[in-house]
């Protein structure tokens, strides 16, 4: 189940092609596990308490970002920054599992600059990065040791993951046809 609540707002605040934008958002998700084994004695299912697993998960994300937009003549800038913050908890009501919590924050940078060399043809660059958030699968610090010859746990420490992404991209428009050449 997820639910979202976001709000934004754009504003210029001169005549010459300036803007202003900013705005924040809510994330409220909440996954669960109601998994449960069962064996076979020979003659009935019986349930399987160290296969089963039921927990639920609590991921709560919350962000605010503030981004300028100005030109300037044949150039164009774009720069802007988002905070996030992740709330996570998890909680076993059966199976192997430890309960934990997560509570952490990521600065997110992007920029952009755009050249118009004419009506018909631009270059650019933009920088910007991604995150990834570690899933419950990584995170559960329960040591799983049922397998003799394979142990695997999770680590409550992990970092979210960013990828820092730069784009150098070359347009030409025409009015049958648009070239994109862009390096990433």
């Amino acid at each position: 189940m997820t639910h979202t609540i976001q709000a934004d707002f754009s504003t210029p605040f001169n005549r010459k092609g300036h803007m202003l934008n900013i705005g924040g958002k809510f994330i409220s998700r909440h996954n669960g596990s109601d998994q449960e084994d069962f064996l076979s004695d020979g003659k009935e299912m019986v349930p399987e308490p160290y296969g089963s697993l039921k927990y639920d998960f609590f991921n709560n994300i919350g962000s605010i970002y503030a981004e300028y937009d100005g030109k300037f003549g044949r150039i164009g800038l774009k720069a802007g920054a988002r905070y996030e913050h992740t709330w996570q908890t998890v909680r076993y009501s059966e199976g192997d599992g430890k309960d934990f919590r997560l509570d952490y924050g990521n600065l997110v940078p992007n920029a952009s600059f755009q050249y118009n060399i004419s009506r018909k043809q631009n270059i650019g660059m933009s920088y910007n990065i991604r995150i990834s958030r570690p899933g419950i699968t990584y995170l559960n610090p329960y040591v799983n040791i049922s397998d003799p010859t394979v142990r695997s746990y999770g680590n409550t420490d992990l970092k979210t993951e960013m990828a820092h992404n730069m784009n150098l991209v070359y347009n030409y428009f025409s009015s049958k046809w648009i070239v994109n050449l862009t390096l990433r």
